[in-house]
């Protein structure tokens, strides 16, 4: 995990959650504040989802690529604090002047809605950890023939239709459909008169 600071200050806590797949995880990073809240520690945290790695990246090595939406983490980790049991209080607190887009340390773009979730945690005796699931989804290949393949995936997605050449194409192409349709139709309109 990169180290990444707050005020001059590396994160107290980093979490990472592996999802079985070297490309997919998720982070937390928490930093302690100064001062307290009714006698409570107060944390700040941060959360994004890693998706996929990224190739070919100007001045970087081979990196991740983040969720874009960094929203998405955030409610993930209030969620999973809430299935807990641990938490006494959630809120979300608007923050105007955040911007609602922006770039990471590596340019992928990232959007907010701006909002803060902010917790009261309990002392959490008999937090809740374990949730009943359905059968596992048969897995086609070994390891590596799935991850061949999910790299093909990803490198043809990124190649042809992540950039502004393949973007062009598509709109070019949906408009000359468009003006083929209007004047197949106004021909079956002329030859009927």
């Amino acid at each position: 995990m990169t180290p990444l600071a707050l005020n001059g200050n590396v994160a107290d806590m980093s979490w990472e959650k592996s999802l079985n797949d070297v490309q997919k995880r998720h982070h937390i990073r928490l930093w302690r504040q100064p001062g307290d809240w009714h006698g409570q520690e107060i944390w700040v945290g941060a959360a994004t989802r890693d998706i996929s790695f990224a190739y070919l990246r100007k001045g970087q090595n081979f990196t991740h690529q983040i969720e874009t939406n960094v929203d998405l983490e955030r409610e993930k980790v209030a969620s999973d604090l809430l299935f807990t049991t641990c938490v006494s209080s959630l809120d979300r607190v608007e923050r105007p002047d955040v911007p609602h887009f922006a770039k990471n340390g590596t340019g992928d773009p990232m959007t907010t809605d701006t909002r803060m979730v902010v917790m009261e945690l309990n002392d959490c005796q008999t937090p809740r950890q374990i949730v009943e699931v359905g059968p596992r989804l048969p897995e086609h290949g070994n390891a590596w023939q799935r991850f061949a393949r999910r790299e093909v995936l990803i490198t043809r997605n990124d190649a042809l239709r992540n950039n502004y050449a393949w973007r062009g194409f598509e709109v070019g192409r949906w408009i000359t459909n468009y003006v083929n349709q209007r004047r197949r139709a106004n021909a079956a309109n002329t030859f009927t008169e």
